[in-house]
């Protein structure tokens, strides 16, 4: 479904997006402190702010997700929110098989650290293989590292933004 609506999309005169812009602009995020609900670069962004400034400043539409209200507490409302605006391309409770085989550059990656998701970051492909590019409250800032074992195994969902191929 994600290349058909990619093909519809172009058809309607939206703009593409490389994935390498995309990671691009995610990667001028890093160093901006961690504030919850933050949404500028540089002052304080959160998980859903870098991904928002990243969308933003690639020129992809932001389709209302701007506007998704969250608290620190995950209520379920985050995947509900993922769903609804960005194509969920892998998801853990169906899958047969890792998610790695369906990664690609710019992807989304939600992630839980209990039962719900409740954390994203940008997939970026780095030095020796697949980075997320993310904001977290432990970091105290935005961060790229290594997707680790420890970070992949928090991985509940994939989803990739429609303008981005």
């Amino acid at each position: 479904m994600p290349a058909v609506a990619a093909v519809a999309g172009a058809a309607r005169g939206e703009v593409m997006v490389s994935s390498l812009r995309f990671v691009h602009e995610a990667r001028k995020c890093v160093g901006t402190p961690y504030r919850h609900q933050g949404r500028l670069i540089g002052v304080g962004l959160d998980c859903v702010g870098v991904i928002l400034h990243t969308m933003q400043a690639s020129g992809c539409d932001l389709m209302g997700f701007e506007d998704y209200p969250y608290g620190p507490v995950p209520t379920g409302h985050f995947k509900r929110t993922l769903d609804q605006y960005l194509d969920c391309v892998w998801d853990k409770e169906t899958a047969s098989q890792p998610f790695f085989p369906y990664l690609k550059n710019g992807d989304i990656l939600a992630m839980a650290w209990k039962t719900r998701p409740m954390h994203c970051g940008i997939a970026a492909v780095g030095e020796h293989g697949w980075n997320v590019i993310h904001s977290h409250a432990d970091s105290e800032k935005v961060v790229e590292h290594r997707l680790d074992d420890v970070w992949a195994a928090r991985v509940t969902q994939l989803y990739r933004i429609r303008e981005v191929k």
